[in-house]
């Protein structure tokens, strides 16, 4: 097993790289979309737009044939849940303990909603409960770049998160738009893994 030294670095994210990427998202209409949608509707379908960038970007950090791969990710496969998933990102270090953390709440929240017949809003009090503990909103306010400086969009965005915190729903869609800006960019730069000579 290599150790942390050995094992590919994650991808640096600037401030101004996330805010770039986030705004390209939102640009979209990622937020907007659901907005006609039931919260559990909207719930479901955003995190299913995670869990395809999540998967998109573990194929690109995975080595070997798409046949391979495509075998590891169907629905009774070693990645065939989104929990496997998360927890593969940051066995590779994709994606640090915060966003892991984050990423496997929001599992767990779309799992509440898929199952419970009873959840179907942000109103059931264990989906409630899971949506306060998210805490990437507060990391991306602190988000700085080398110099100390947040970045204009990180620091509207904080603003807007922060009159909205408590809207649950809207606290939800917002931390599953930056955990896919997230995950999309680690996609974007896989590490440069040798190839084996056999």
């Amino acid at each position: 097993m290599p150790s942390d030294a050995e094992r590919p670095s994650q991808p640096s994210l600037s401030p101004q790289d996330f805010a770039d990427l986030l705004q390209r998202v939102m640009q979209k209409g990622f937020v907007t979309r659901f907005s006609g949608h039931t919260e559990r509707g909207a719930a479901l379908s955003v995190v299913a737009r995670l869990d395809a960038a999540l998967e998109k970007t573990l194929r690109a950090w995975l080595q070997g044939e798409e046949k391979v791969k495509d075998g590891m990710f169907q629905e009774m496969a070693p990645l065939g849940s989104l929990g496997a998933r998360v927890r593969m990102g940051y066995m590779l270090g994709i994606y640090g303990k915060p966003v892991y953390s984050d990423l496997t709440t929001v599992a767990k929240i779309r799992n509440e909603f898929a199952h419970r017949p009873l959840a179907n809003d942000f109103g059931f009090q264990k989906i409630q409960n899971l949506t306060m503990n998210l805490q990437i909103l507060e990391i991306m306010r602190n988000l700085q770049d080398e110099r100390g400086r947040s970045s204009d969009l990180t620091q509207i965005l904080a603003e807007k998160i922060a009159a909205d915190v408590n809207q649950l729903n809207w606290k939800f869609v917002a931390v599953v738009v930056m955990l896919t800006a997230i995950v999309a960019t680690a996609g974007r730069k896989p590490p440069l893994i040798p190839k084996p000579m056999l």
